[in-house]
């Protein structure tokens, strides 16, 4: 789907005879848009996203312009990363005994303690 990526309204079609290279583009038009963004409580915040290259459209692009947006990467890495333990073969093996699977948790439990308190925004359960 294409959708315009500036706030302005679209102009007629100008040739530009003095622009050589997509940086130069980029330079000259200088093309942003302000969007809102929602986080998981439902908190919007407005961003005006510039694209001053190509690999401003990509998703890591967009992602670095937004710390909303890079607070929510951040926790998805994270999760992914636990997510790929869950599935090890070790873990398996240490969730059945059951006082190592105690121990285990434990070491969860101060994990996030210790997250929450590094991050006063959290909130508890």
């Amino acid at each position: 789907m294409a959708q315009q990526f500036t706030d302005e309204a679209p102009a007629d079609v100008e040739f530009i005879q003095d622009c050589k290279t997509v940086g130069e583009v980029f330079e000259r038009f200088k093309p942003s848009k302000l969007v809102e963004f929602e986080n998981e409580e439902g908190v919007g915040e407005e961003v005006a996203l510039n694209f001053n290259a190509l690999k401003d459209f990509g998703r890591e692009g967009i992602i670095e312009q937004s710390d909303m947006l890079n607070k929510i990467s951040d926790k998805q890495e994270m999760f992914g990363g636990f997510m790929e333990k869950l599935t090890d073969e070790q873990l398996n093996i240490l969730l059945t005994n059951p006082e190592e699977k105690t121990a285990y948790i434990d070491i969860l439990k101060s994990l996030i303690e210790e997250l929450e308190a590094a991050d006063p925004s959290s909130d508890e359960e």
